[in-house]
């Protein structure tokens, strides 16, 4: 598995040595909030990896009123897919029409295992960043 040390983006890599810091200082919801900036920043990187469903009116990540994608693995009527964040947690990646990502909080506070979950997820994201 890639570590922090392979990501060859210097932004990139900096945000997750503040994520892996601040996980390791125990400031879980620091580092989840700063998971989901990053990945924002990422996604206007590259807008190729918003993945558009066939019915946006099914999608998730377009409307806040809809229910959270249940699976990373997505798939499904209306599901991101592999590539959407992992909206299970308490943070959620919004996309509106104009595909403009965007953050929603629907809690206060993260614990260590979402904090790890979203670092993890973000980890693989920038690594398939460099590989695409």
């Amino acid at each position: 598995m890639a570590g922090i040390a392979d990501v060859q983006d210097p932004k990139f890599r900096a945000a997750l040595e503040e994520v892996d810091s601040l996980i390791g200082e125990g400031e879980y919801t620091k580092a989840a909030r700063k998971c989901a900036e990053t990945y924002v920043q990422l996604l206007e990187k590259r807008p190729d990896f918003i993945v558009l469903p066939p019915d946006p009116r099914l999608a998730p990540q377009y409307h806040d009123r809809l229910p959270p994608n249940r699976s990373r693995g997505g798939g499904g009527s209306g599901g991101m897919g592999r590539q959407g964040w992992p909206n299970q947690g308490g943070i959620r990646v919004v996309v509106d029409e104009q595909r403009r990502p965007r953050i929603s909080y629907e809690k206060e506070k993260f614990g260590f295992s979402e904090a790890c979950y979203y670092f993890e997820f973000l980890m693989e994201e920038v690594i398939r960043d460099q590989r695409e």
